[in-house]
């Protein structure tokens, strides 16, 4: 879904690119076009930092930290229950209703 952002941007920047290469452009169109071209730049540039930045981080963490039922204090198949013990019955305190 998030490549679809930079998409547009890129559609947007090539058909006004054509529209100027041809001469049709109107001035408005003409300064969007680099415009947009440079946000399509940037978007792409922020979602590689994005993803080398968590790449970094897991490598940094290790094989461990990554693994999802560890962060939680989880092993493999345990249930929340299982470490929190029984819960008391919700309700008010002096007579205990539902």
């Amino acid at each position: 879904m998030v490549a679809i952002v930079p998409g547009a941007y890129a559609i947007r920047a090539v058909l006004g690119s054509l529209q100027t290469v041809h001469g049709t452009a109107v001035p408005p169109l003409a300064t969007e076009t680099p415009a947009l071209g440079i946000t399509v730049v940037l978007i792409i540039a922020a979602m590689a930092v994005g993803i080398a930045a968590r790449l970094f981080l897991r490598s940094v963490a290790g094989p461990a930290d990554s693994d999802p039922s560890t962060r939680s204090g989880l092993s493999a198949g345990q249930t929340l229950s299982e470490i929190t013990g029984p819960r008391e019955p919700m309700g008010c305190a002096t007579c205990r209703c539902p």
